[in-house]
């Protein structure tokens, strides 16, 4: 066996460390600093206090709040002539993935020449981007911690993943408190995003030990926290358990990558603008009963992990009852069994379809999805009404 494990990213975890933005910031050294979020984050008290911290340690900043859901590459290359102009050479992200990924996508342009799509693939980036600190607010994306930034291809309209270990943060400060505030819509979607992170990871035919490790105990923490953080967003102990499942099943699929469910999902994101988490969680279900002959003890361990009354149960059993477990979390949730999209047309199927094909963790994938296979998961979650 053979394989290579890194964190990039010096993780801080603890309920109010935000609150300690300064220390951290003290050694840090920047003349001035990009405040990376989006008006809703911008809106709150949260921002209110970043701002401040800045200014008690003497740095100057610009802030910049147009951030929006799934960012596009033609908002980025805007975003980064401001950069450049209000002579910033530091980057400081709070809120969701889509704010930690914009900052990353500003970053990598900052100091690599335009268009960003040319970095599409993995391990395309040349240079360093500036220096990055994150404050996550969302419990699911693991942006916090990974090599990866998922960003809108306009012209093709497609959800392009970049992969390279020079775009992971520098710092990422996670504090349960500012999950607590998240929409509950936020919170489900997220949260299977996170989940759906997890699985993948675990059942990549990239995993190796550490990544395994990492993804069956996310598997375990979100199983049992998730629901009650979406029951209850303010309860602080199921807050920090998610805090914690998303930044280890980021940490595991940094290095493992992921399956075709994240690549089916990014299509459904750049077409037609589902929400990533969302994608993730319609499809999951028929993307282990698809993958499920490829890796039934595998399938089985995640089972266990989230009920230990399975334990001595046989394998296949197992694996498909974790199939039904993620049914009942989405149904908990509230997420549909279906996406209705009237607007899809065959061609659109065929379009996504190539597009999965054509993600890299598409060869990662633990069963080799022949071309109907996926036509047939999109036709099975796409409805007209």
């Amino acid at each position: 066996m053979e394989f290579k494990f890194s964190v990039k990213t010096d993780v801080h975890f603890g309920v109010g460390i935000s609150n300690k933005l300064g220390d951290f910031l003290s050694g840090f050294k920047a003349s001035k600093i990009m405040l990376v979020t989006d008006k809703g984050i911008a809106s709150t008290g949260i921002v209110d206090k970043i701002k401040q911290t800045l200014e008690q340690q003497g740095f100057a900043y610009y802030l910049y709040d147009e951030v929006e859901p799934d960012p596009k590459d033609l908002t980025i290359e805007k975003a980064v002539q401001i950069y450049k102009t209000e002579g910033c050479d530091s980057l400081l992200a709070v809120g969701g993935g889509s704010s930690i990924d914009m900052a990353k996508g500003i970053g990598l342009l900052a100091n690599n020449p335009g268009p960003i799509t040319n970095y599409q693939g993995v391990e395309k980036v040349k240079n360093e981007i500036p220096p990055l600190i994150v404050l996550p607010t969302t419990a699911g994306t693991g942006s916090e911690v990974s090599f990866v930034a998922a960003i809108i291809d306009t012209q093709n309209k497609f959800k392009m993943v970049i992969k390279s270990s020079l775009l992971a943060p520098k710092i990422a400060l996670i504090d349960p408190t500012l999950y607590t505030t998240a929409p509950l819509k936020v919170i489900a979607s997220t949260g299977m995003d996170a989940f759906t992170h997890a699985i993948e990871a675990y059942t990549s035919l990239n995993a190796e030990p550490f990544t395994e490790a990492l993804a069956l105990s996310a598997c375990k923490i979100i199983y049992e926290n998730l629901t009650k953080f979406y029951a209850n967003p303010g309860n602080i102990t199921a807050a920090s358990q998610m805090a914690l499942a998303s930044t280890m099943a980021g940490m595991a699929f940094s290095s493992s990558a992921l399956g075709i469910g994240h690549s089916m999902a990014h299509p459904l994101g750049g077409m037609f603008g589902v929400p990533h988490g969302i994608g993730n969680a319609v499809l999951l279900p028929h993307i282990m009963e698809l993958n499920l002959i490829g890796c039934v003890d595998k399938y089985a361990d995640i089972a266990k992990a989230m009920d230990e009354n399975l334990a001595g149960k046989p394998p296949m059993e197992c694996a498909y009852q974790a199939i039904e477990m993620i049914k009942e979390m989405n149904k908990f949730l509230k997420i549909p069994s279906k996406l209705v999209l009237p607007e899809a047309q065959y061609s659109d199927i065929e379009k996504m379809t190539q597009d999965t094909m054509d993600a890299p963790v598409y060869w990662l994938n633990p069963r080799r999805a022949e071309r109907q296979d996926i036509i047939d998961i999109y036709q099975r979650i796409i409805a007209k009404e």
